[in-house]
């Protein structure tokens, strides 16, 4: 794959933002951004936030990691996902969450930073 692919689509294949709740209730987390798309050209960076809103009662734990995936081969727009590195082109290592892991009081907000 051509290095402009790194730089573009797959970035924002990555910063697909895959924040997980790792709590088994039945609980409401809002992500003001849950897909971010960077048009970053080679050797360039790029940095943000995006905030994480706990619009229930409940305090819930959250962590943000990436995750590869692509397009399924049945041409339905589903995805296959996999382990972060694990496809040829993955930006995952390029990529990282501040803070990765938290906890989200009832109704609190949390800005979780990437670059």
């Amino acid at each position: 794959m051509p290095k402009s692919f790194y730089s573009r689509g797959l970035l924002s294949a990555l910063v697909y933002v895959s924040l997980c709740l790792v709590c088994a209730e039945a609980s409401t987390l809002r992500i003001n951004q849950p897909k971010i798309r960077l048009f970053i050209p080679p050797g360039g960076a790029q940095a943000g936030i995006i905030e994480v809103d706990n619009t229930s009662e409940d305090t819930l734990k959250v962590k943000a990691y990436m995750e590869d995936w692509v397009y399924a081969p049945l041409g339905d727009g589903t995805k296959t996902f996999s382990h972060p590195g694990q496809m040829s082109f993955s930006a995952s290592p390029w990529i990282s969450f501040a803070p990765a892991e938290f906890v989200i009081p009832p109704f609190g907000r949390q800005i979780v930073n990437y670059r």
